[in-house]
Formats: structure tokens, sequence, C-alpha cells
């Protein structure tokens, strides 16, 4: 089941399904009215077919997102195996786009989430060329690629953790415990989620 989620296909098979949701779900709502009105049946069922042509033609929002941010795949260029039977050529542009894609992500402050840049985007391009060359001989001359290396790593290709943490949180704070702080829900949450359930079986019973 993870491998199949995980796919590219099914990631974009999502991203087409949130377009197309639009305007079927506007037609439905058309004809869920009381008194349809007839003459408008021919247009709303038009308009519905030609938004649905423009999800198939992948010029719609969601899938223009999909197929311009793909953040997961730019950290491919990390995988520097082709490098050695690249031509001079192909070795100074391998990478720019995704460098770039990856530099204006991680590399610009995110004013809605006051989030600081994580890496320096000036200074990860100039790394970038040179790790073509010298891949791991001299890591300390890379921190900022590293650090978007480890990101790669520890990009979780499912939200199943996530979710089991919001909702260990959830049992946890609730009315009767809603003033405890930070640090106490921390340590809540990792004892609910680091330990295994214990009751009757687990007396051997």
């Amino acid at each position: 089941m993870k491998k199949k989620i995980a796919t590219e296909s099914f990631i974009a098979t999502t991203y087409m399904m949130m377009d197309a949701m639009a305007p079927v779900t506007i037609l439905s709502q058309f004809f869920q009215k009381e008194n349809v009105d007839v003459a408008l049946v021919k247009v709303k069922t038009d308009d519905c077919i030609v938004n649905l042509q423009k999800v198939n033609s992948f010029d719609t929002p969601y899938m223009q997102e999909f197929l311009a941010d793909n953040l997961l795949t730019s950290f491919g260029i990390f995988a520097t195996r082709p490098i050695s039977i690249m031509s001079k050529t192909e070795m100074d542009i391998y990478g720019d786009e995704e460098i770039d894609r990856l530099c204006t992500y991680y590399g610009e402050t995110k004013t809605r989430k006051t989030s600081e840049p994580v890496v320096d985007s000036v200074k990860a391009k100039i790394e970038e060329t040179f790790l073509k060359k010298v891949v791991l001989a001299e890591k300390e001359d890379f921190p900022n690629l590293l650090k978007l290396v480890a990101l790669a790593l520890t990009s979780a290709v499912h939200t199943t953790g996530c979710e089991h943490g919001f909702s260990a949180q959830n049992r946890i704070l609730v009315k009767a415990r809603n003033r405890l702080n930070i640090e106490t829900q921390h340590k809540l949450r990792t004892v609910k989620l680091c330990t295994v359930p214990f009751g009757v079986t687990g007396l051997g019973i």
C-alpha cells in the first residue's frame, strides 16, 4: 500500500482529482436545486466539460502546481552518480534548475509563518557547482547543501506519523487539561507514542 501511495502517478492523480472536483461539484449542486432551470442545463453541462478538458490538458491550478513545484524530485540532484559519465558541458548545467527550485523554497523567509531561511541561497548555488566535482571529499565546505541532503533524507513519503502525533495531542489536551504548558504536552505525547499499551493481555492472563 505504501509503495503504491508514494508513486508519482498516485500523487498526480490526486492533484488531478482536486482540480476535477470543483466543476463536477458545481454541476451537481445545480441539478440538486428544487426548480432546475432547463434553459441552463446545456450551458452548465458544457461549462463543466470545458473545465474537465482543462484538467485533462494540465491547464488547471493544482496540476500546474504539481508540474512546476515538485521539491522531492528536485532532491534527486544529490544522487550524483550520473556525473561520472557526463561531458563537461552537460556537467556544467546539471542540477541548475533543481538547485534554483530548492533555494527558492528553503532559502527565502516565509513571512506568513515567520520562518527564517534554512540555507543561504547564493552560497548554496556556489557550493552545488563544486559539489559536482568533489562530492564528499571535503564535506565541511558544503554546510548548506548538507542541510538540503538531510532534509531529503528526512522527508516523509506519507503523513501517518504526523497524524499519530496530532491524534495523541488531541487525546491529551482535553478540556480538563487545557492549561498544560508546551513542555509538559511534549513529555506526555512522547510517553503516549513511545510506550507499548499495557492491559490485561500484558499480564499474560
